[in-house]
């Protein structure tokens, strides 16, 4: 329920300027409690018709946007739109629920998958495995997850949630990522960073990696120094610099991996070269030595 009203917060600025179709869908929503007897009612409403439903699923408002989605799918598919709704999901082999198959793959899937996230009473794991379906399904639903990462409470939904933003829509994720880089949790302050690595704009968040190299948690370091290497960011070269000696062995590797895909003739003449080559670690021992001018 906490979850739930945390959501409602997002719906009530719309009221004020709603149609009347637009009302409805956002009163579907806002009733929480009763929601699948009222998602039956608007149903069978014949005012809230075809034609109605298809103008409200170009609407500018993700909300309205989704549940006219969600509504035209329950009217036009809904056995497809029961079995989203109830399906239990499979498991992965190292036992992590995960919802596979035809059932889950298309646009008109990403509505279903997001009405379950929202209304649905799963567990939390059940409902990060929601979250992660939705890159498989190329439908419209980054507006939505970035929207809702603003108010989920559950540590690891927002680390699914920062995880599928690399394959997100570029105006969402960047904003996404951006507040992803800024949560409380070390864990999914990394996920936004692999995000972004793997984002073909994803030099557009250099200065995001810049700034979480200095982070205090050593992952978000390292995968902040991947990341610059991945996308071979030349800027982010002389930002790297310091994480070569940081206290954290991963970060090292990770920061000398980078500077050297980035600019391999600059990074050996490195004057830290020769303490690296004698590094406690045998990967950065082995990565130094390879480096040679």
């Amino acid at each position: 329920m906490k979850r739930q009203l945390l959501f409602l917060g997002l719906l009530w600025g719309h009221t004020t300027w709603a149609s009347p179709g637009e009302a409805s869908l956002l009163d579907e929503f806002e009733s929480s409690s009763q929601y699948e007897q009222h998602r039956t009612t608007l149903i069978d409403d014949h005012q809230l018709n075809g034609t109605e439903l298809a103008r409200l699923s170009g609407h500018e408002s993700w909300e309205i946007r989704l549940q006219a989605q969600v509504l035209t799918i329950w009217r036009d598919n809904p056995e497809r739109a029961m079995q989203c709704w109830t399906l239990a999901p499979g498991m992965t082999r190292n036992g992590m629920p995960r919802f596979a198959g035809e059932n889950w793959r298309g646009p008109d899937a990403a509505p279903l998958l997001i009405e379950r996230f929202i209304q649905g009473n799963d567990e939390t794991e059940t409902r990060a495995a929601l979250i992660a379906a939705l890159q498989y399904t190329k439908g419209d639903w980054s507006e939505a997850v970035v929207s809702l990462f603003e108010v989920e409470t559950e540590e690891r939904v927002r680390e699914v949630m920062a995880d599928v933003l690399r394959y997100a829509d570029s105006e969402a994720a960047w904003v996404g990522l951006g507040l992803a880089a800024q949560d409380e949790s070390a864990t999914v302050r990394s996920a936004a960073m692999r995000s972004i690595g793997s984002r073909s704009d994803g030099a557009l968040g250099a200065q995001i990696l810049v700034q979480a190299m200095a982070d205090g948690h050593a992952n978000v370091r390292a995968m902040a120094a991947r990341s610059s290497g991945w996308l071979e960011i030349t800027p982010n070269w002389n930002a790297l610099r310091p994480l070569i000696s940081d206290e954290d062995a991963e970060v090292r590797l990770h920061a000398l991996r980078a500077m050297k895909r980035i600019d391999g003739v600059r990074t050996a003449q490195l004057s830290e070269l020769s303490s690296l080559q004698n590094d406690a670690n045998d990967k950065v021992r082995r990565l130094a030595t390879s480096i040679t001018p």
